[in-house]
């Protein structure tokens, strides 16, 4: 019940660029309870739920035990490698990191 309260109690994210997620994606690596944290949480985690579930033959498998913290790092790792993609799609940018960090 909290998380879909948090859910619902998360503002919406206008642009769905990386640039606007990221301020949600750093709040969920400090502290997953901070409320601005539930956007990033369920959008990244969900994305990789989907991307590493081998049902659309993606090329990315993470390995058993990896959590949704884990796929968090690995993006905002990947969005401050790459600050020129920033204006890019949110989706593009979670793919991206999953692909290359999950690599099968």
């Amino acid at each position: 019940m909290l998380m879909l309260l948090t859910l619902f109690a998360t503002p919406a994210i206008a642009a769905s660029t990386i640039e606007a997620y990221m301020p949600s994606c750093e709040a969920a690596l400090a502290d997953p309870d901070d409320p601005q944290a539930g956007a990033c949480i369920f959008y990244v985690g969900g994305v990789a739920d989907v991307f590493t579930s081998h049902m659309l033959n993606w090329p990315a498998c993470s390995p058993k035990g990896t959590t949704v913290a884990d796929v968090l790092r690995t993006f905002v790792d990947w969005a401050h490698r790459n600050p020129d993609e920033w204006q890019e799609n949110i989706f593009r940018g979670v793919i991206a990191a999953i692909t290359e960090r999950y690599r099968c």
